[in-house]
């Protein structure tokens, strides 16, 4: 009979059970015991190797696991990494920019390579900024270029003193002192990059010549006046100082404070004053009429785009109709010089940033000659361009021509005209392709309309009176514009080589190209009234 072990389920005879069980119980008592000794054994050895991998650390007292614990190449001193993070923060919190070693007899300072592997990216970046600022500010050759955009650093190398010449004036308009050329030359930069001039010991831009920093900070603090920046005297209760010039100026300046808290830059009895001229609230203008019309970027400190002479802030201004502004005089004095050369041209009417005619209240009366003479050329250019029935040209009436549907500017553009010294009215002086280059010096007395250059031959005509009457140039067949000596009428091309032309031989003058009959060039010769004479070429077309 068989029987099955309760130890190991094996089916034995029932007479060798007991035996067969007992000898199982053994086996697995002694096998128990083994494991046992064995996970002592492997606990034993992992506990040994943990307890190797720990390494004390100096500043917490307590072992840290390696993995945790950082040793300086430099000085073979090491700590847990919680510790020196903790410690490197606070010194460049301090603006530290060496960190030694934290050991107490060690000053080796700690290398940039550790201090990249315990910090991060955003905290290393710190610290050199830091660092960079500490040095900067121990330094006395080292100087930084004040420009945020910029920030380029530069080594002061010192300088040899060098006198201040006779013409050379500080920023308030007085020469050089001694003691100023000194700290010129001792703290003047410009910045090789961005080409900004500054000081070096109070990063004032630009820099303040004529001043020391603590000169330059009591002159910044003290009354000035508001058109040439001179400093005012204590008992001047004026904002204005007594030059000439500036209390001219005050006389036509607004006197009222705009609401920012500055002085308005505009003239006196303005409805609606100028806007403020400050850079901050010319920005800050900007920014709030952003939907409405464009308004002009100018400030205070932007040049006179008439005189280039002074910044605008240094004179009465005006923004004329386009939202340009200029210095009021400056205006007034363009218009009153009018046009340049010999012949009449209007660019003197309108703004020298974007063209459009002059516009404001205040110019109205200064205006109004200059408009009247602009409408009398027109009309005659208009009239003159009709009776050549040039009205519709190409120039005119195709899609896309520089003056298409503008008759007038394409006539005013093509033809020109003079002022006559006597009359004062414009007369025709040909077209502008027969003339050379408008003369800036020349006698206006020489410039006479043929009704008034009492010339024996002269003839009126029936119908037009002496308006349009005209000669030809007396050595080519240009129309005359010039009529010089009492004697002798020139085209403008001719009278800029009169020297030369009036002994010149006349079979050696230029041929005749026109289709009208006329003595040979050399004689005067007058060609009667223009608009009747195309009025019969139109007839006989």
């Amino acid at each position: 009979e068989e029987r099955e072990c309760p130890v190991c389920a094996r089916r034995v005879a029932a007479a060798a059970l007991e035996a067969h069980t007992n000898a199982c119980l053994d086996i697995s008592e002694r096998a128990s015991r083994e494991h046992e000794d064995e996970a002592q054994l492997r606990a034993f050895l992992l506990n040994e190797e943990r307890r190797a991998s720990m390494l004390p650390c100096a500043l917490c007292g307590a072992d840290v696991d390696l993995c945790a614990f950082h040793i300086f190449q430099a000085c073979s001193h090491g700590f847990c990494k919680k510790c020196l993070q903790e410690f490197i923060r606070k010194k460049i919190a301090a603006k530290e920019c060496s960190i030694a070693c934290p050991d107490a007899s060690c000053h080796q300072s700690i290398a940039a390579k550790d201090l990249k592997d315990l910090l991060t990216p955003e905290e290393y970046q710190t610290y050199e900024s830091t660092s960079l600022e500490e040095v900067l500010r121990k330094s006395n050759n080292l100087v930084r270029c004040p420009n945020k955009e910029c920030s380029n650093i530069m080594e002061n190398i010192g300088s040899t003193a060098t006198p201040a010449s006779a013409k050379e004036t500080g920023s308030n308009g007085e020469p050089l002192s001694a003691e100023a050329i000194k700290h010129r030359d001792q703290h003047r930069f410009r910045c090789r990059a961005c080409q900004t001039e500054f000081c070096a010991q109070c990063n004032a831009t630009p820099y303040h010549l004529g001043f020391t920093c603590q000169q330059f900070e009591s002159y910044g603090k003290a009354r000035h006046c508001r058109f040439c920046g001179d400093q005012l005297k204590q008992q001047q209760r004026s904002d204005v100082c007594d030059d000439p010039d500036c209390v001219s100026k005050n006389a036509d300046c607004c006197r009222k404070m705009l609401p920012c808290g500055h002085h308005c830059c505009g003239i006196r009895n303005e409805r609606v004053c100028l806007p403020c001229l400050e850079a901050d609230c010319v920005k800050l203008n900007a920014q709030q009429q952003k939907s409405q019309k464009q308004q002009s970027q100018q400030t205070g400190d932007d040049f006179c785009n008439i005189c280039w002479a002074e910044d605008l802030r240094s004179a009465p201004c005006v923004v004329l109709g386009c939202g340009h502004i200029f210095h009021y005089k400056c205006v007034k004095a363009s218009i009153e010089k009018r046009w340049p050369g010999a012949r009449i041209t209007f660019n003197y009417l309108n703004c020298p940033l974007c063209h459009t005619p002059f516009s404001h209240p205040a110019l109205a009366k200064d205006l109004k000659p200059g408009q009247t003479l602009l409408a009398a050329v027109k009309d005659l250019a208009l009239a003159r361009l009709r009776e050549m029935h040039l009205e519709n040209c190409d120039d005119v009436a195709k899609l896309g021509a520089q003056f298409y549907h503008d008759p007038a500017g394409y006539a005013m553009h093509r033809f020109s005209y003079f002022p006559c010294f006597k009359c004062k009215k414009p007369y025709f002086g040909g077209e502008r392709v027969c003339e050379g280059s408008n003369e800036v010096e020349f006698d206006a007395r020489e410039l006479l309309c043929s009704g008034c250059s009492d010339f024996a031959a002269q003839e009126r005509c029936s119908i037009h009176g002496t308006e349009y009457i005209e000669w030809k140039c007396r050595f080519c067949c240009n129309v005359s514009v010039w009529f010089c000596f009492g004697t002798t009428h020139f085209c403008d091309d001719c009278h800029k080589k009169s020297g030369t032309i009036q002994t010149t031989p006349k079979h050696l003058l230029p041929a005749c190209w026109c289709k009208v009959k006329h003595p040979p060039n050399g004689t005067e010769f007058l060609l009667g009234c223009s608009l009747c004479r195309l009025q019969k070429a139109n007839a006989f077309r």
